[in-house]
């Protein structure tokens, strides 16, 4: 199966996201402002990497599979996320840091 390159950008920036997280909480300057996330990543980094993956890379590959039937609807939605994702890591990061 071929990825797309809007759901490749998404898993970019979610993968960016969640290494620039690792790389703060590693080096003492944030903390994780998920409670969900909060409680892998007190498990240790490995729990946190595992579960913040799955819960972006399920959903794209789930609808990289939906892509074969809907590919006009999924690209909208992929899309959307691709915007949306980052506009709200920085609202989060507003909020979090007020």
């Amino acid at each position: 199966m071929k990825v797309s390159l809007v759901s490749a950008c998404l898993a970019a920036v979610c993968a960016l996201d969640m290494l620039y997280t690792v790389w703060l909480v590693g080096a003492g300057a944030a903390l994780e402002a998920n409670p969900v996330m909060r409680f892998y990543m007190e498990i240790g980094m490995d729990a946190f990497i595992a579960v913040k993956a799955f819960f972006f890379l399920g959903p794209i590959l789930v609808l990289e599979m939906l892509r074969r039937k809907r590919p006009h609807a999924v690209h909208r939605i992929i899309g959307a996320g691709l915007v949306l994702y980052p506009i709200c890591l920085g609202v989060g990061i507003l909020v979090a840091n007020a």
